[in-house]
């Protein structure tokens, strides 16, 4: 029983960790680019098409705080890359 409150309590340490390595290290675009790649791959798996939908379900302030940005700087992040993509992109959602 202690084993696994020790194992349990280490893997959320380690996502801590992580997390906060993320916010200090890593620019915006990469966090968001990492997010996105991670429910791209929950959403699809490993083999996602090139153009694949992505349903977030959250608003461009809870993106924000979970990549811990500005809801400001997170929302023109994500609108110049669906410039770059294509027009008409879905409001709760990434192409």
């Amino acid at each position: 029983m202690a084993r696994a409150a020790i194992k349990f309590l280490c893997a959320r340490l380690r996502e801590t960790s992580e997390l906060a390595e993320g916010i200090a290290l890593h620019s915006i675009e990469m966090r968001l680019a990492r997010f996105l790649l991670s429910a791209l791959k929950r959403q699809h798996g490993d083999g996602a098409a090139i153009h694949a939908f992505i349903e977030l379900g959250i608003t461009q302030g809870e993106l924000a705080l979970l990549i811990g940005a500005s809801r400001q700087r997170s929302t023109r992040r994500s609108i110049r890359w669906s410039r770059q993509v294509r027009s008409g992109v879905p409001a709760r959602g990434f192409l």
